[in-house]
Protein backbone atom coordinates (compact mmCIF):
# COMPACT_ATOMS: atom_id res chain seq x y z
CA UNK A 1 0.00 0.00 0.00
CA UNK A 2 1.19 3.38 -0.98
CA UNK A 3 -1.53 5.35 1.41
CA UNK A 4 -2.63 7.15 -1.35
CA UNK A 5 -6.63 7.36 -1.40
CA UNK A 6 -8.61 4.78 -3.99
CA UNK A 7 -12.29 5.56 -4.91
CA UNK A 8 -14.77 2.97 -6.44
CA UNK A 9 -16.95 2.88 -8.85
CA UNK A 10 -19.30 0.55 -9.74
CA UNK A 11 -21.95 -0.47 -12.45
CA UNK A 12 -23.05 1.94 -15.31
CA UNK A 13 -20.96 4.34 -13.81
CA UNK A 14 -17.84 2.87 -16.17
CA UNK A 15 -19.22 2.73 -19.27
CA UNK A 16 -16.96 5.71 -20.27
CA UNK A 17 -14.19 7.14 -18.97
CA UNK A 18 -15.53 10.39 -19.42
CA UNK A 19 -17.88 9.44 -16.53
CA UNK A 20 -15.02 8.49 -14.51
CA UNK A 21 -13.85 11.86 -13.76
CA UNK A 22 -11.99 11.32 -10.05
CA UNK A 23 -8.86 10.89 -11.87
CA UNK A 24 -8.95 14.39 -13.47
CA UNK A 25 -9.17 15.75 -9.15
CA UNK A 26 -5.94 13.66 -9.03
CA UNK A 27 -7.28 10.69 -7.48
CA UNK A 28 -6.92 7.16 -8.99
CA UNK A 29 -10.17 5.23 -9.37
CA UNK A 30 -10.15 1.57 -9.45
CA UNK A 31 -13.76 0.89 -11.59
CA UNK A 32 -15.67 -2.38 -11.01
CA UNK A 33 -17.97 -4.17 -13.76
CA UNK A 34 -20.82 -2.60 -15.20
CA UNK A 35 -22.65 -6.20 -14.83
CA UNK A 36 -22.61 -4.97 -10.74
CA UNK A 37 -25.82 -4.32 -9.94
CA UNK A 38 -26.74 -7.18 -12.06
CA UNK A 39 -24.54 -9.69 -10.22
CA UNK A 40 -25.42 -8.20 -6.91
CA UNK A 41 -29.33 -8.99 -7.75
CA UNK A 42 -28.21 -12.16 -8.83
CA UNK A 43 -26.40 -13.56 -5.74
CA UNK A 44 -29.00 -12.04 -3.69
CA UNK A 45 -31.83 -13.78 -5.35
CA UNK A 46 -30.05 -17.07 -5.02
CA UNK A 47 -28.83 -16.35 -1.03
CA UNK A 48 -32.65 -15.71 -0.44
CA UNK A 49 -33.69 -19.33 -2.47
CA UNK A 50 -30.85 -21.32 -1.16
CA UNK A 51 -28.60 -21.82 -3.52
CA UNK A 52 -25.26 -20.07 -2.36
CA UNK A 53 -24.37 -19.25 0.73
CA UNK A 54 -22.70 -16.32 2.97
CA UNK A 55 -23.09 -13.15 3.92
CA UNK A 56 -23.79 -10.18 2.16
CA UNK A 57 -19.71 -9.19 2.41
CA UNK A 58 -18.53 -12.44 1.26
CA UNK A 59 -20.89 -12.85 -1.41
CA UNK A 60 -19.55 -8.82 -2.64
CA UNK A 61 -15.56 -10.55 -2.28
CA UNK A 62 -16.65 -13.71 -4.62
CA UNK A 63 -17.89 -10.86 -7.04
CA UNK A 64 -14.21 -8.80 -6.55
CA UNK A 65 -12.42 -11.89 -6.98
CA UNK A 66 -14.00 -12.93 -10.26
CA UNK A 67 -14.43 -9.62 -11.50
CA UNK A 68 -11.23 -7.49 -11.60
CA UNK A 69 -11.51 -3.58 -11.63
CA UNK A 70 -10.18 -1.34 -13.96
CA UNK A 71 -7.87 1.40 -12.44
CA UNK A 72 -7.75 4.70 -13.88
CA UNK A 73 -5.02 6.73 -13.08
CA UNK A 74 -4.47 10.49 -12.25
CA UNK A 75 -3.70 12.42 -15.75
CA UNK A 76 -0.73 15.05 -15.68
Amino acid sequence: MTGARTDGALGLWVLTEAVCGWERAGMPVLAGPVEATALGNILVQARAAGFVSGSLESLRDLVARTHAPRRFDPRS
